[in-house]
């Protein structure tokens, strides 16, 4: 389904908009469950996109200034050289040896050898990429402007298979049998089989179901044009449960101790999850525009678009 770029712009951007100077790291509320820190604070770069776990460092995609950077977890600092990337990345795998980046404004995916930093193959897919993912020996990528995933061969460094799934694929994840794709636009999610590459699509429950976060026994869909969670049953994949949390949740994960937890990308919180009672059982003050977790060594990894950091923070 074409997209216009003005659209898609803005859907990709949603996380990026405007929103308060609140940065302070005070946790509000009472819980039961594990206490959560502040482990530190890490000053990255231009509005950071992502931050994941590659070959014993956290990377880190930067949207405004093309960017990607390495920091230490031992010392939660920058380390090494910032290495140069296409227009907008956000999306970041690791996978056959290399770093795969999703630049958004090139069209293409980037293979990084982590070693030297250098590219040593850019794969033109047809489509601006939302997020990618390296699963099951592929690299898995959203491309939101063509309504499709597209799987590469990083042996031939070549598209094998496009898989139409309409609306604006948008973050995609693995678990439970699965690869799983958000949509940032419209109400449905998208199940597809790695041994089949066959396709399911899923109502989410919500408005704009950018994320899904598959865990033991749920899948978690975070619904920015909702303002909700869903809680979806893996097996019959109908609503359980519907949580509201704060304005423009953005990409959910689950913490060491099965909690939920969704940066609200308007209001500079963490609503935190019991999966218990499908309740927010505590909110958490953050840095501007919190906007996508990852765990990372033990911990979550929470970058912020609007303060040019990424925090580190402890549950337990």
């Amino acid at each position: 389904m074409a997209v216009s770029s003005h659209r898609l712009k803005v859907a990709f951007c949603a996380l990026v908009i405007a929103v308060a100077a609140a940065s302070s790291s005070e946790l509000d509320g009472a819980t039961r469950q594990s206490a959560v820190t502040v482990v530190a604070k890490v000053t990255t770069g231009s509005a950071p996109c992502v931050a994941t776990a590659i070959r014993g460092s956290v990377w880190v995609t930067h949207f405004s200034d093309w960017s990607l950077v390495r920091v230490s977890p031992r010392t939660n600092r920058v380390v090494g050289r910032r290495l140069r990337v296409g227009a907008r990345p956000c999306g970041l795998s690791y996978g056959a040896g290399s770093v795969w980046v999703g630049p958004y404004g090139t069209r293409t995916i980037e293979r990084i050898n982590p070693r030297t930093g250098k590219m040593v193959a850019r794969i033109a897919i047809g489509g601006a990429p939302y997020d990618l993912l390296f699963h099951r020996g592929s690299v898995w990528v959203a491309n939101a402007s063509a309504g499709s995933v597209v799987r590469i061969d990083p042996r031939t460094n070549r598209v094998v298979k496009r898989i139409v799934t309409g609306g604006t694929p948008a973050n995609i994840t693995a678990g439970l049998g699965a690869v799983w794709v958000g949509s940032a636009s419209g109400t449905q999610v998208f199940r597809i089989d790695p041994a089949t590459n066959a396709l399911t699509r899923i109502e989410a429950g919500g408005e704009t179901p950018t994320t899904v976060e598959p865990t033991a026994d749920a899948l978690w869909v975070s619904n920015q044009g909702s303002g909700t969670v869903t809680r979806l049953d893996p097996a019959s994949s109908e609503v359980v449960a519907s949580v509201r949390v704060g304005t423009n949740p953005g990409w959910l994960a689950s913490g060491a101790d099965g909690t939920i937890f969704v940066p609200n990308g308007r209001d500079n919180t963490v609503s935190r999850i019991d999966p218990a009672t499908n309740t927010v059982i505590q909110t958490i003050r953050v840095g501007a525009g919190p906007a996508v977790f990852k765990r990372a060594f033990g911990d979550l990894w929470l970058t912020h678009l609007r303060s040019k950091q990424v925090w580190r923070l402890r549950v337990g």
